[in-house]
């Protein structure tokens, strides 16, 4: 129940966001960094949104509702979080084709292209919270 606690929680996972991203695109090689920074930079390979932000977001929705509009907020952002795992997995994915069919960019390249906009987005939600 501290708002400035969750903000300051939400900017490390921005800030852990941005560093894996980084890592990820300059080290292919690596595994043990790779799976450092993936355990640490909230990288889920199903797409689940399951890190650090799932709770931090729950209690801070849950403060914002009375008891009897709860479950219908909950559902919405659970709705959401599914809706927006789907879109960003198509706006990766066609991003990176792009990359690659379009500027010419090898495929390593191209998910080097993702990685680096999934840190950029870290680092912004990082300035944001």
């Amino acid at each position: 129940s501290c708002p400035s606690c969750r903000r300051k929680m939400m900017s490390l996972g921005g800030l852990m966001m941005f560093g894996s991203g980084l890592v990820f695109a300059h080290s292919s090689k690596n595994l043990t960094l790779l799976t450092l920074a993936a355990i640490f930079g909230v990288i889920s390979p199903g797409g689940n949104d399951l890190g650090p932000f799932m709770p931090i977001e729950q209690s801070a929705l849950a403060q914002l509702v009375s008891d009897s509009n709860r479950t219908k907020l909950m559902g919405w952002y659970g709705l959401v979080g599914a809706f927006s795992v789907a879109l960003g997995s198509l706006v990766g994915g066609t991003f990176s084709q792009l990359l690659h069919t379009r500027f010419g960019f090898s495929l390593l390249d191209a998910y080097r292209g993702v990685m680096f906009a999934y840190a950029a987005l870290g680092f912004v939600l990082a300035l944001l919270a």
